[in-house]
């Protein structure tokens, strides 16, 4: 039972691995521009990656 829960999460993961990939993308620039709630995005972009 746990392991097709496991089986669930992760495909949903692999599924939108672009979208990660995209936001992660779109922070880095954030950061880079020195965004005044930079350190606030650097902690959700932490968050993002597992």
């Amino acid at each position: 039972m746990l392991i097709n829960s496991h089986r669930s999460v992760k495909a949903e993961i692999d599924a939108r691995e672009e979208n990660f990939s995209i936001c992660l993308s779109l922070g880095r620039t954030l950061l880079n521009r020195r965004h005044p709630r930079q350190d606030e995005v650097r902690e959700k972009c932490i968050q993002t990656v597992p």
